[in-house]
């Protein structure tokens, strides 16, 4: 059963003025949460969350394409066929995106069974997009235990009134336009900011930015003293920065312009009736099955689809954001964007103004 969606965009496209936070007090929104109650059976829980090793032949295929579309860019820049370079690059920007969303699942150590190859994969992939995988566990976990509220880092500055529209606006387009440099700053921003860290994920965080910086540094030495600049801006910058923008327009799809008062109120899901787009979000790690990811954090990626027959299908979700392709997910998005906001913040200040 896929669960109706309700528009909950349109009503917040006004301008709001700056002010305080208007955040319902904690102890509200969590006897908010405790309304809706998922449940499943325990047998079907410990199914879910097993972990089974991910096929590597998918990721090694998914640097093959980067790579090819990569050689199509650069051939046909040298050239002059710029239309094919910008296909090219828009296909090596999909492949790109699969990067961070296996980065994403190396964070949460249901990548592999043995947690060293989450270790090394996710700091190796970490290291490649500039985001240590210490610094995005800590961010991610205060994404996951205080989602759409101020306290979550991922969605500054959306989820607060006290920003000016302007202000979120100019953040959407930074975080869209400029992604791969971007995310990174976000992610500082909470390690900066955040008073959870431990001095070991403090120790840990200082020796993966050093590694950042060493190879980072290494790659565009050997680049300048090769004079390679062109080369390496058409055949590799152009499709991660388009990858960059795709990773945060899916962010976006997640979460921006929702404002309910828990998880599933929160989060988009998207559950494909068709092969083609169960195909497409297999290759994207599952991802659009996002609100189970939430309820769910530690199921397996290859997991996620079982979950979402399991949760949407009950009538507790029935009002929960859930569609049936990822474009219909994507438009409901888009209505938020010319006041980009997220979060329960807004259902309150709204209310306040009434």
């Amino acid at each position: 059963m896929i669960a109706p969606t309700d528009d909950r965009a349109a009503a917040f496209t006004a301008e709001p003025a700056p002010t305080t936070d208007r955040t319902r007090p904690a102890q509200d929104q969590t006897a908010e949460k405790k309304k809706r109650r998922v449940t499943v059976p325990r047998e079907k829980l410990a199914e879910i969350h097993s972990v089974s090793d991910a096929p590597v032949t998918k990721q090694i295929a998914d640097f093959v394409l980067f790579f090819a579309a990569a050689g199509v860019a650069v051939w046909s820049w040298y050239a002059g066929l710029w239309p094919v370079t910008v296909v090219a690059w828009l296909v090596g920007g999909f492949f790109g995106l699969t990067k961070p969303l296996t980065f994403h699942d190396f964070a949460h150590k249901t990548m592999f069974k043995e947690n060293w190859k989450n270790e090394v994969g996710g700091t190796a992939t970490g290291t490649l997009i500039m985001v240590p995988l210490t610094a995005y566990r800590v961010a991610h976990r205060r994404h996951h235990a205080h989602l759409a509220t101020e306290k979550d880092p991922e969605l500054w500055p959306f989820t607060s009134p006290k920003y000016s529209r302007t202000f979120r606006l100019f953040s959407a387009f930074a975080e869209t336009v400029f992604g791969m440099v971007y995310t990174p700053l976000l992610f500082l921003r909470d390690v900066l900011t955040a008073d959870s860290i431990s001095a070991d994920e403090y120790r840990k965080i200082g020796r993966e930015y050093v590694l950042i910086v060493l190879f980072w540094g290494g790659l565009l030495g050997s680049v300048h003293l090769l004079g390679a600049w062109e080369l390496f801006l058409v055949g590799y910058i152009a499709p991660v920065a388009i990858a960059g923008a795709f990773q945060t327009l899916n962010k976006y799809v997640e979460h921006l312009g929702l404002h309910g008062h828990d998880t599933l109120a929160n989060t988009r899901n998207v559950v494909h009736p068709d092969p083609l787009g169960t195909f497409c979000s297999w290759w994207m790690q599952n991802i659009d099955h996002h609100g189970s990811h939430h309820i769910y954090a530690k199921v397996p990626y290859d997991k996620l689809p079982e979950t979402s027959d399991l949760i949407y299908t009950q009538e507790v979700a029935a009002d929960a954001p859930n569609y049936v392709s990822y474009w219909s997910a994507a438009w409901e998005m888009v209505k938020s964007l010319p006041n980009p906001h997220a979060g329960p913040a807004w259902t309150d200040y709204y209310r306040g103004r009434a």
